[in-house]
Order: C-alpha cells, then sequence, then structure tokens
C-alpha cells in the first residue's frame, strides 16, 4: 500500500507536468483538479499499462488523504 507521502513524492511519468512530484502538481487549485481529472482517466482503463497501474496507485493515495480531499471537494462545490 502507498503511504500518503509515498505518493505526494511521485514524481509524474508524462504529459505537461512529466518531472513534478504530486505535490507540486497539486500546489494549485487547476493542478488538484487535473490530478482528479487524470484519476477518472486512468480508472476505468480496460488496457492499462504497468506505468498506468502505479501512476494510479499513487493518485488514489494521493487525493483520498482526508486533507486533499476536503480541499478537492471545496474546489469542486466552488466550481459548480
Amino acid at each position: 500500500m502507498t503511504t500518503f507521502r509515498e505518493a505526494a513524492d511521485s514524481i509524474m511519468p508524462v504529459g505537461k507536468h512529466r518531472g513534478l512530484t504530486l505535490d507540486q502538481i497539486g500546489e494549485s487549485d487547476r493542478g488538484l483538479l487535473y490530478l482528479d481529472w487524470l484519476r477518472g482517466e486512468l480508472d476505468p482503463k480496460p488496457r492499462q499499462t504497468i506505468l498506468d497501474r502505479a501512476l494510479l496507485k499513487d493518485l488514489v493515495a494521493y487525493l483520498d488523504d482526508a486533507a486533499i480531499a476536503v480541499q478537492l471537494r471545496e474546489l469542486v462545490e466552488r466550481r459548480r
């Protein structure tokens, strides 16, 4: 099981945020929304690569942290 700290320190392997940690990406509202979107994109994916599975595991551990989850919920509520 991945801990929050391990997930937060995990480095984004692809995309425009490549090379940044999940924590660095999640520091901004846009970054946090991006991580939530990405989790949704990877979650039901039928043909996941090893990279997809590892990234999804880290995203879940990071976004399901109590403090991050509250922050994300508040952000989503404000955007409605």
